[in-house]
């Protein structure tokens, strides 16, 4: 099942989404975390995510 997947730093100082299958984000739960190049401010910047929350009622056609 598809959902949105609600990442931050450890430091909280960035909170990323992400559509992803609910399987996948179990997955990256179980490692504890995870990095990945993001564009931040315009930069791309190497990152460690760790997982928070997967949600998967969220309709993003609504316009959030």
């Amino acid at each position: 099942m598809k959902g949105t997947a609600l990442f931050t730093t450890f430091d909280s100082q960035l909170v990323a989404i992400e559509e992803m299958e609910r399987n996948q984000f179990d997955q990256l739960q179980q490692q504890g975390s995870y990095t990945r190049t993001i564009l931040y401010k315009g930069e791309s910047k190497e990152q460690t995510l760790r997982p928070v929350q997967f949600v998967d009622d969220l309709n993003w056609a609504y316009g959030y």
